[in-house]
C-alpha cells in the first residue's frame, strides 16, 4: 500500500501501464467529490480542526493577506487532488454517479475507489466475494501525515415542543444499549465508540484499524462549514475545470461575509468564555 504522494504516483503510474485505470470516480455527484477526493485530500495534508479554529479567530479577515485562508492552506492540496482527477481516473468520470461507481468497482474497472465503508455492502450485491481493502490517501511525502477520516455529522435529538419527551427518551436509552449500538456498527462496517467494544474483525476495514487505535483520524473540512457555503458545488466546479484559486479565493469571500453577519459576542458572554 502508498504509505507517501509520491509512492501513490507511483502505484497510478504502474496500473496505468498494466491497462488498469487507478481510480473509478464518479464526479456527476459532486457529494462524491466533497467527502472523498477533497476531504481525503485535505485532511491528509494538514489538521483540519486546527484550521478551522484559527479560519474562525480570523473572522472578517480571511482573504489573502490572512494567517490562514481557503486559498492559502488548501492550494496545495486541491493541487494534488485535480492532479489525481485529471490524469488517473476512468474517462467518463464527469458522467458517473454513485450507483455507478459501485458496480464499475464491483466488476473489476478500476483498483481504488474513494468512498466510505457504506459502499462496501452495495458493491457486494454484485460481487460478494470480491477482496477488498482499505487504507488513508497519502498526501504528503511524510508517512507520518496518514490519517483517516471521521465525520461526527450526526445527532440524535427530542424537540422541545414534543408532547412524548419522556417515551422519546425510553426509545434513545433503547437505540443507545451498548450491545445494539455494537451490532449495528457491525452491520454497517463501523467502528463502535464505545469504550470497551472489540475492534471490528472484517478485513475490509482492518487497514484503518490502527489509524483510529492511535487517534490519526480527521474530521472532513466538508463538514466544518455552515451550508450556505457551497462546497460539494465548488469541489465539483474544480474537477470540471474552473480554476482552483479562483474558487478557494471565493470561499475565503463566502466565510468573511458569513462572519460579518455574525452577532458580535456581548461583554457577558466574553466574560462567561473566559
Amino acid at each position: 500500500m502508498p504509505q507517501t504522494w509520491s509512492e501513490l504516483l507511483q502505484v497510478c503510474e504502474t496500473l496505468q501501464g498494466a491497462g488498469v485505470t487507478p481510480f473509478y470516480a464518479t464526479f456527476k455527484d459532486d457529494w462524491t467529490i466533497g467527502q472523498g477526493w477533497y476531504d481525503y485530500s485535505v485532511g491528509g495534508s494538514l489538521d483540519v480542526v486546527d484550521f478551522f479554529d484559527r479560519l474562525a479567530a480570523e473572522g472578517t479577515l480571511v482573504g489573502p493577506e490572512s494567517e490562514v485562508s481557503f486559498q492559502k492552506d488548501f492550494a496545495e492540496p486541491m493541487d494534488r487532488m485535480l492532479q489525481l482527477a485529471g490524469t488517473y481516473v476512468n474517462d467518463d468520470a464527469a458522467s458517473r454517479g454513485y450507483g455507478d461507481g459501485n458496480l464499475a468497482f464491483a466488476n473489476g474497472e478500476a483498483a481504488m475507489y474513494l468512498q466510505g465503508p457504506w459502499a462496501f455492502s452495495e458493491i457486494a450485491k454484485t460481487s460478494p466475494d470480491l477482496e477488498l481493502g482499505t487504507f488513508p490517501l497519502p498526501v504528503t511525502d511524510d508517512a507520518d501525515d496518514l490519517a483517516v477520516r471521521v465525520n461526527m455529522d450526526l445527532a440524535a435529538m427530542i424537540p422541545d415542543a414534543s408532547r412524548h419527551k419522556e417515551a422519546a427518551r425510553d426509545f434513545l436509552e433503547y437505540l443507545y444499549e451498548p450491545a445494539r449500538i455494537e451490532a449495528y456498527n457491525a452491520s454497517q462496517l463501523g467502528f463502535t465508540p464505545t469504550t470497551d467494544a472489540a475492534p471490528p474483525d472484517d478485513p475490509r476495514i482492518a487497514g484503518m484499524q490502527e489509524f483510529y487505535d492511535d487517534g490519526q483520524v480527521y474530521q472532513g473540512p466538508s463538514v466544518l462549514v455552515p451550508k450556505t457555503i457551497p462546497v460539494f458545488n465548488y469541489t465539483q466546479s474544480m474537477v470540471f475545470g474552473a480554476d482552483a484559486a479562483s474558487v478557494l479565493r471565493t470561499m475565503d469571500q463566502d466565510w468573511a461575509r458569513l462572519a460579518f453577519r455574525q452577532p458580535a459576542p456581548s461583554s457577558e458572554t466574553k466574560e462567561s468564555a473566559r
